[in-house]
């Protein structure tokens, strides 16, 4: 007989915060939408936005974050507008590289990195 410890709704088969935890980490490592993934899992086993549980889901989506972005690096690539040279525009320029994702996206939402002219934005190398 199948020794499986069973939840309490829908004979479904019982696991602990930890493991819910350590699959939405890899379900976002893996390239799930964050979002979609904590709303999948606390919706998905009624643990409730407002619980302590929620929280530990949240936190293993930022660590799977982290993960999917471990040990590449990013460069910044300037876009120009179509109407900075004729006919279509400048080509866009890589301008920096080597950088981590944390170190990519905060130099993309500076303020002063984007323009009528152009923006910035980033890509892995």
């Amino acid at each position: 007989m199948d020794q499986t410890k069973r939840g309490a709704y829908c004979d479904t088969p019982h696991t602990t915060i930890e493991q819910k935890a350590a699959a939405a980490r890899r379900r976002v490592a893996d390239g799930e939408d964050p979002y979609f993934v904590r709303q999948d899992i606390v919706n998905g086993y009624s643990l409730g936005f407002q619980s302590a549980n929620d929280a530990l889901i949240e936190a293993a989506c930022r660590a799977g974050m982290e993960d999917r972005h471990a040990g590449k690096t990013y460069e910044i690539v300037r876009y120009y507008a179509p109407h900075t040279q004729p006919p279509y525009g400048k080509p866009s320029e890589i301008i920096e590289s080597g950088l981590t994702h944390d170190e990519a996206k905060e130099h993309c939402e500076d303020p002063g990195t984007k323009c009528n002219d152009y923006f910035d934005g980033f890509r892995e190398e």
